[in-house]
């Protein structure tokens, strides 16, 4: 059931599209909102002053307002953390929010990360700015 459910979430990404739209008649103008959900080319670095990660273009969910996008995102990344119990870099999925004006993005994703193999896992929050490639 986790199969079908990864797989059909991976296809909604990929192909779906979502438009809302409207439209005020009293003073007729048109204002009109987009959602879509899909995946950027995009890079970004975000840190904590602890773990640093290299954040890379994700499924998002994104509304755009122009000349800003609002969206909810996740972002595969890799983390660099100096610690003997672990290797300095290792990949890691974040989520979290990003706005982005023109090709600038500032990110703000949470990461679960363990300091040590016997230590509990605990959520970091982390920001930092990116690149966005594309419209």
């Amino acid at each position: 059931m986790k199969l079908f459910t990864t797989l059909m979430m991976l296809f909604l990404c990929f192909h779906c599209q979502l438009l809302a739209q409207e439209t005020k008649t009293e003073t007729k103008t048109e204002t009109k909102s987009t959602f879509t959900v899909g995946f950027d080319g995009q890079i970004a670095a975000t840190t904590n002053g602890t773990y640093s990660f290299l954040n890379f273009g994700g499924p998002s969910l994104r509304m755009n307002a122009k000349p800003f996008v609002f969206s909810i995102n996740m972002f595969p990344s890799l983390s660099f953390y100096d610690n003997p119990a672990r290797p300095f870099v290792t990949p890691s999925l974040g989520f979290g929010c990003q706005i982005a004006y023109k090709r600038l993005i500032v990110c703000l994703p949470l990461y679960l990360v363990r300091d040590k193999a016997t230590l509990p896992e605990y959520w970091i929050f982390t920001a930092g700015i990116g690149y966005k490639f594309g419209k």
